[in-house]
């Protein structure tokens, strides 16, 4: 269907998922709490560790949503780009089976995403040593290093999601409800299907 059949049925053309852009405020305000907690009370701070499993574990789930691929946890995309190497290596020395095109097309996602965390550990660490020895130099980075640290994550991230599907809800804030009240709708008549195929099977 074209864009002007769909706008005429009423379905609004998908687009990334507004999630999360919904989902960023609720991520940084569990971030600036756990900060918050740890320096009220500094001695108890294990006992706020659970606020950030929360928040990561939100995180990750907008993540998948967003990108299809978990990018917070290298586990996965380790061993489908070590696998990887492994088959090729069978495949040059071992004359195992020919590695495929798409072989190689579903690997790039995880071998970006490792390569993408690697780069992010060494300019964190670049950075880091670089603001030890910038901050009695520049008042602006002493004042950097005493912010809060996992509220400048959460902002961070809090950040990159409102960019990523911000603007599907800025844009047009009457086509993003459209948006939701429909796949809403799809859903609830999905599970009344769903129901009725099981109370038909029940029946027989």
């Amino acid at each position: 269907h074209s864009e002007d059949g769909n706008s005429a049925a009423g379905v609004v053309p998908r687009g990334p998922s507004p999630t999360p852009a919904i989902i960023a405020p609720v991520v940084f305000a569990l971030f600036v709490l756990y900060d918050a907690l740890c320096k009220l009370l500094p001695n108890h701070s294990r006992w706020f560790v659970p606020i950030l499993s929360v928040g990561s574990a939100i995180v990750n789930a907008a993540g998948i949503e967003s990108t299809g691929a978990v990018t917070c946890m290298m586990t996965g995309n380790l061993q489908k780009v070590g696998s990887h190497f492994a088959d090729i290596f069978s495949n040059i020395f071992l004359r195992g089976p020919k590695i495929t095109e798409e072989a190689h097309r579903a690997v790039r996602k995880p071998a970006m995403i490792v390569l993408s965390f690697t780069l992010g550990i060494f300019i964190t660490n670049v950075a880091v040593r670089l603001s030890s020895a910038l901050a009695e130099s520049f008042p602006v980075v002493a004042l950097l290093r005493r912010l809060p640290p996992f509220a400048v994550l959460g902002g961070v991230y809090a950040g990159l999601f409102t960019i990523y599907s911000g603007p599907a809800i800025f844009k047009s804030p009457i086509q993003f409800l459209k948006k939701l009240s429909w796949e809403s709708k799809d859903k609830y008549e999905a599970e009344c299907v769903g129901l009725e195929e099981e109370n038909e099977d029940v029946k027989r």
